[in-house]
């Protein structure tokens, strides 16, 4: 039988990405971004985790295949961020993010390069494993 909650559908598929955004966005702008990010995600069982350094994204999302088939749609045709690059995508036997819609976190440029850096560096095993997923 199917699960009930698609958060409980095996195995997770996941993706990671980074993107630019079309602008800085402000404070107020990021939280309506997120609370719409919410609302979608929890109605099509999407969880992840966001972070935002200085214009640019980093975003890992979950969910059924379809479901993040779903997210790369909405990625790719959304005009706020350019330059998407994949990092990753997978499947798990289950969710990292299960109680999160969208974790949000907000780094400074400093904090933010040194993360992003530790995760597309070639010691993450990612480095070369990029796939542009629209220029």
């Amino acid at each position: 039988t199917e699960p009930t909650d698609r958060r409980d559908a095996q195995p997770v598929h996941r993706l990671m990405y980074t993107s630019t955004s079309g602008k800085f966005m402000s404070n107020e702008e990021l939280a309506q971004l997120l609370e719409r990010a919410r609302r979608w995600n929890d109605a099509n069982g999407i969880t992840g985790m966001l972070i935002y350094v200085d214009g640019h994204f980093l975003q890992i999302v979950e969910g059924t295949a379809a479901d993040i088939a779903a997210v790369t749609q909405r990625i790719t045709t959304d005009p706020r961020h350019f330059g998407i690059i994949r990092l990753m995508e997978d499947t798990a036997p289950r969710r990292v993010f299960a109680d999160w819609s969208m974790g949000f976190l907000r780094l400074g440029k400093e904090t933010g390069a040194e993360i992003l850096g530790a995760i597309i560096s070639p010691a993450t095993g990612l480095s070369g494993q990029e796939d542009a997923i629209r220029a």
